[in-house]
């Protein structure tokens, strides 16, 4: 499920900005602009009936060319808030991202989103 959400995560950012994706630390080599998302720490929760609810915040990380200042990482957020709320996944199912929060550290841009499935 996380590498259909990454997938999604890259397919949603695309259509706001269309540049080079990557989804592994080991690609080193990336050229900015560029997205690059992290799965962060997993935690499920206990549910009824023996199921469990997994609770997978992410980190998109927004790497800017050089000439891009501050205010337009700010711009690019706002363009990715409302297209990531709802994530439409390849095989059609759609999850709601919650908590989503953004930040601006060391000249990236943070984009922080859960997805509960």
């Amino acid at each position: 499920m996380v590498n259909d959400i990454i997938q999604g995560i890259s397919a949603a950012a695309a259509t706001v900005k269309n540049v080079a994706f990557y989804d592994s630390e080991a690609e080193q080599e990336f050229n900015p602009p560029c997205f690059f998302v992290q799965p962060l720490e997993l935690d499920t929760v206990p549910q009824i009936m023996g199921q469990e609810m997994r609770m997978q915040p992410f980190d998109l990380q927004y790497f800017p060319a050089n000439d891009e200042g501050r205010n337009s990482l700010y711009d690019l957020a706002e363009q990715l808030v409302p297209i990531l709320r709802v994530l439409t996944l390849q095989s059609g199912q759609k999850i709601r991202g919650s908590n989503i929060k953004y930040a601006v550290q060391n000249g990236n841009l943070h984009l922080f989103v859960n997805y509960n499935v």
